[in-house]
């Protein structure tokens, strides 16, 4: 083991906070007392010097010798992580002189303030977001405080052990000194026993929440995985810290549900295409050429600067082999080129020799000696392995560099004819860059060179040896078309480098097509490419050529050369493939996948449709970096992508969640779904309700009726032509279960009953000719109450239907003033009615109207206006244009109602008591906007409220301390203001009216998180999910998952892969 002279070099920003966290972490780290456990286990005694430097360098002087020998001593590197340090170039300059003597996994990063991505440098983001410690708080003294607490994680990697080891060891260790006492005095025993156990329970508490905390971090990881298109990763980190309980149905925090889901693709049922990645594999630097597709497309390989070979199973995205060539049975140090010879082997281009490998095996097959050792195909001055290139066709290898070519019998393994890049062009300025066979007979060549000289395109007859030149210009790329044309790349310099793309009959060397004049960027990486094939255009098949030039696509129809289609894109484009044969997919550089127009419009060079249509793809870590875009029909329609500056390749299918199954009735229209429990001989029964409406055409509304989690249909009725159905509920009405509805055409309400169990019709009602504008059933379906306008009135459901209107509503009309909404409590005692009134004003020659809310309470059972702090009239609101209705919700364990009030609060009134019982107050800037804060909801008993506080943002309140326990934002652009909270025993929604929904699990300590946003509804009580996909004909059925679930999902996708020893160490768990 290397000696060092310093464990530990602290680097930080000379601020205020930063300096007093770096004092402390330099004096608790020099005084920790390790173990002695693990003293014997690793050797150290003890945290030898912890160097940190207190003076700041002056901006204008280097970094010093004595400076970078003190990080040249140091084992590890301890930066102390501010929102500021970015600001610091000598932490900046630090974090890059260690890297040039030790790796980024000895770098610990201790966050004290903002998030990782704003406080971490880019040096230390660049390998993910390690976190040694997390010592954030509310100040100075709070984040002092916590040092203590996560010295353990800093130390963990110092001393080689895991951290729960030490934290383990460091408890006993306390808990051991605490018991020494016992012998001192047997009067002392139970005191110094009860205190051991105090402080074994409070290490024991901080030990969990650590692992907690712990859980969100990975989380947190697993989702910035997900995004760029790790998969895999994204599973391995959301499982990297698991419940104690094995068994357990609960994650060890909510994030980790969320994270699952998002990894496993939870309640995504779609049919139509959409790419979303398998996995990522990291390569070593930066690939070189171009992805190569086996002959049956059911493997690919690619190869990077540094000379490793990947070898991918296309339908997973797995890299099956890794290979530098030193562990061949004929070493050698690295590749220079690449070429599948057939769906087992590859010939790949070393110094001296070309190696025929079984890629499936790992095994090398044989090699081929060269004539000419490869730096002799290229100039003296190269070093590059993009500069050489290797192609395999029909039992014939040839192989190039910048000076030469020459070609290999694959039987014989003698050399068939060599090239000088003399007889092409003697400029020694010039290089050969590609090469391609046109057919056996015919080579292609490609030399560029300075942008000053011209460079050229040659064709070479392999029989007669002749060579003809195609053009003068400096060649990028050379794309066979139809085995008689080629697209060539190629430019040229006038002031600014501008590309020509340009289709040529190679055998008479005859320009057929250009587009010139394509202007280059050249400090960024050029997306320029080829594609060609049959395509169907108005249902005949048609040959098609198609280029694109940064974020433009061409499209030429070969059997005129005619540009019949141009196309600009908002992204830069790394690829375009063939889908079937109408359609044709597009990989662009920020890493999303797109579909080209459609080929079968009549008129399609006119009309485009489906320009910009959704298909999936990542987010990779640095923008707009994808160079490279694939596809693979046959490899069960695989994408891949290639993120250079990422240093990975990522594999993308058309994945979607296997678990769901069921599906039911081909849609209309769906407008709404609404869930209802009975119960039925003593057990809960529950059925879902889907109002539809049938069109084209004349609207027809219908309502069809399920047991939750069937597909089949229990009851369904269906109106006439321009009848509509209000309001409908699934009650138990006596011994039966029935479903009642109104029927309204236009002239008339009527109520229906219908036995559910019967499935007929038992009892109809006539409300009334006037239009009814708002209705509400009592929970037991013995009352409908209703309105025409400013009357309240009910008519009695059971046991007979019977119109009923208590005289006391009758007494006094209410001027004016109309209802807009009615409630009934779930004891059915309390009617809560809404009243809009008016006021109006004339001034300056205009009318003014002032709206207001304001509520009132019938008491059933008394007959009277039930009064609340002694009034009877609450009022609730001031209208403005942008508001909605007053929300109001009941409690299920008290008769208690919550009205969400304009004044930014929520008032809790006792019905039965007739007052407040408590006010929620969140006045605030971030509440001034009342758009779209209109939802609450009692949750646990009624001893929690969920509210949304306004248009992004939803809390937790403790109903009791009228204290706020957790609040988050939420990002609910795309919901409208009414969207709802709907409450289960451990889950919150927020449903909207437009089929889009967001769920929240709540652990233990109220913490709330995102479980999965879905397209579609959910019932909390049965954990029923019915999703809707817009491009798909059914609705899917499918369930909320425990963590149990998504557990074994998980593992069943990681087939046994977990997080290597490195991974561990990079996110600091334990091993």
């Amino acid at each position: 083991m290397e000696n060092y002279k310093y464990d530990i070099f602290i680097s930080y920003k000379h601020e205020s906070l930063d300096k007093a966290v770096a004092a402390k972490l330099q004096k608790s780290l020099e005084h920790y007392k390790i173990p002695k456990e693990i003293q014997k286990k690793t050797g150290k005694e003890k945290i030898k010097r912890v160097f940190r430097d207190e003076e700041e360098l002056a901006v204008s002087s280097d970094l010093g010798k004595e400076i970078e020998g003190q990080i040249a001593q140091s084992e590890y590197l301890l930066v102390v992580c501010s929102k500021k340090t970015k600001e610091s170039q000598w932490v900046l300059k630090e974090i890059d002189t260690f890297l040039k003597y030790r790796d980024a996994e000895h770098i610990l990063p201790v966050l004290i303030e903002g998030e990782p991505e704003e406080s971490f440098p880019e040096s230390i983001l660049a390998y993910g977001e390690p976190m040694a410690a997390d010592v954030r708080g509310k100040n100075e003294k709070e984040v002092l405080k916590k040092i203590k607490k996560e010295l353990p994680r800093l130390i963990a990697p110092i001393l080689h052990c895991s951290y729960d080891e030490l934290k383990q060891r460091a408890r006993n260790y306390q808990i051991k000194r605490m018991l020494i006492g016992t012998s001192v005095a047997l009067v002392a025993v139970a005191s110094f026993a009860a205190y051991a156990v105090f402080q074994s329970a409070r290490l024991n508490k901080e030990y969990q929440e650590t692992r907690r905390n712990q859980a969100r971090n990975m989380a947190q990881t697993s989702e910035k995985l997900l995004e760029c298109g790790d998969r895999m990763g994204a599973l391995k980190t959301a499982l990297a810290v698991l419940p104690e309980n094995k068994n357990s149905k609960e994650a060890l925090v909510p994030e980790q549900m969320r994270a699952l889901n998002d990894a496993l693709y939870s309640y995504e049922a779609d049919t139509y295409l959409y790419f979303r990645p398998m996995r990522a594999e990291y390569i070593e630097d930066q690939i070189i050429g171009k992805i190569q597709w086996s002959p049956n497309r059911e493997y690919y390989m690619s190869l990077d600067a540094a000379g490793y070979v990947y070898f991918f199973d296309g339908k997973t995205g797995k890299c099956i082999w890794k290979e530098f060539g030193d562990d061949l049975k004929e070493k050698v140090e690295g590749f220079y080129a690449t070429t599948f010879i057939d769906n087992n082997t590859a010939a790949l281009l070393a110094e001296e020799k070309i190696c025929i490998v079984n890629f499936k095996e790992k095994t090398l097959e044989r090699t081929i000696e060269l004539n000419l050792k490869v730096e002799n195909l290229s100039n003296e001055y190269s070093s590059k392995v993009d500069e050489y290139g290797i192609i395999y066709n029909k039992n014939e290898i040839l192989v190039y560099g910048t000076e030469s070519i020459a070609a290999y019998n694959l039987k014989t393994e003698q050399q068939s004819f060599i090239i000088k890049k003399e007889s092409l062009k003697k400029d020694v300025s010039l290089i050969i860059y590609k090469v391609i066979y046109a057919n056996k007979d015919t080579i292609l060549i490609g030399i560029s060179g300075s942008l000053v000289t011209e460079g050229g395109l040659f064709s070479y007859s392999i029989r007669d040896k002749k060579i003809k030149q195609i053009s003068s210009e400096n060649i990028e790329d050379i794309y066979l078309i139809n085995n008689q044309y080629i697209g060539v790349s190629q430019y040229k310099d006038d002031d600014t480098i501008k590309y020509e793309m340009c289709i040529y009959d190679y055998r008479n060397g005859k320009k057929i097509y250009s587009k010139e004049n394509l202007e280059a960027i050249s400090e960024e990486y050029e997306y320029i490419g080829w594609y060609s094939g049959k395509m169907k255009i108005n249902q005949k098949s048609e040959d098609v050529v198609m280029f694109y030039f940064r974020d433009t696509i061409y499209c030429i129809l070969l059997s005129n050369f005619k540009v019949i289609n141009e196309e600009r894109y908002i992204e830069r484009i790394a690829g375009i493939e063939k889908y079937d044969d109408t359609r044709v997919i597009i990989g662009t550089a920020s890493g999303k996948i797109l579909r080209y127009i459609s080929f079968t419009n009549e008129g399609f060079s006119k009309n485009v449709v489906e320009k910009y249509y959704d298909h999936g793809g990542i987010e990779p870590k640095t923008r707009n970096s994808i160079t490279q875009f694939s596809y693979s029909k046959k490899s069960l329609k695989t994408v891949v992508q290639v993120s250079d500056n990422d240093k990975m390749i990522i594999t993308s299918g058309i994945l979607k969640d296997t678990r769901v199954s069921k599906k039911f009735m081909k849609k209309d229209f769906i407008s709404d779904v609404v869930y209802y429990s009975v119960n039925e001989s003593g057990e809960e029964k529950n059925y879902r309700c889907v109002k539809y409406a049938k069109w084209p055409g004349t609207f027809k509304d219908g309502i069809a009726i399920y047991e939750v989690g069937k597909s089949s249909i229990l009851y369904q009725v269906e109106m006439p032509e321009d009848t509509q159905i209000g309001d409908y509920v699934i009650r138990k009405r006596g011994k039966d279960t029935v479903f009642c509805y109104i029927e309204f055409n236009g002239q008339e309400q009527v109520v229906h009953i219908i036995n559910l169990k019967e499935k007929k019709e038992i009892e109809k009602y006539k409300l009334g000719d006037e239009f009814l504008k708002t209705y509400a059933y009592s929970k037991d379906l013995s009352y409908i109450w209703y309105s025409d306008n400013d009357n309240l009135k009910c008519m009695k459901l059971s046991p007979t239907l019977e119109e009923k209107t208590d005289a006391e509503l009758e007494k006094k009309k209410q001027g004016g003033d109309a209802i807009e909404k009615i409630c009934v409590s779930d004891n059915n005692q309390y009617v809560v009615v809404v009243y809009l009134h008016r006021t109006f004003s004339y001034q300056d020659e205009t009318y003014n109207v002032k709206e207001s809310y304001y509520l009132k309470i019938w008491d059933v059972e008394n007959g009277t206006w039930k009064k609340i702090n002694g009034e009877e009239k609450i009022q609730a609101t001031i209208l403005t244009e942008k508001e909605v209705l007053p929300v109001i919700t009941f409690s299920k364990k008290h008769n208690w109602m919550a009205i969400r009030k304009m004044d930014s609060s929520v008032e809790i009134i006792d019905l039965d008591k007739g007052i407040t019982q408590h006010i929620l107050s969140f006045t605030g800037k971030k509440n001034k906007d009342k758009k779209g804060a209109c939802s609450i909801g009692f949750f646990n008993n009624d001893r929690y409220m969920i509210i949304k506080e306004n248009a992004n943002q939803i809390a937790i309140w403790d109903i009791e301390k009228e204290k706020r326990i957790m609040r988050q934002e939420v990002d609910m652009s795309n919901y409208s203001t009414d969207a709802k909270i709907e409450v289960g025993e451990q889950f919150f929604a927020i449903v909207d009216s437009s089929a889009n929904v967001m769920i929240f699990t709540v652990d233990e300590n109220q913490r709330f998180s995102l479980y999965s946003s879905i397209d579609g509804w959910v019932d909390l009580n049965t954990g029923e999910v019915i999703i809707d996909e817009t491009m798909d004909s059914y609705f899917y059925i499918s369930k909320i998952y425990n963590f149990q679930e998504l557990k074994k999902e998980a593992l069943k996708v990681l087939d046994g892969e977990t997080l290597t020893k490195e991974e561990k160490r990079k996110y600091f768990l334990e091993e």
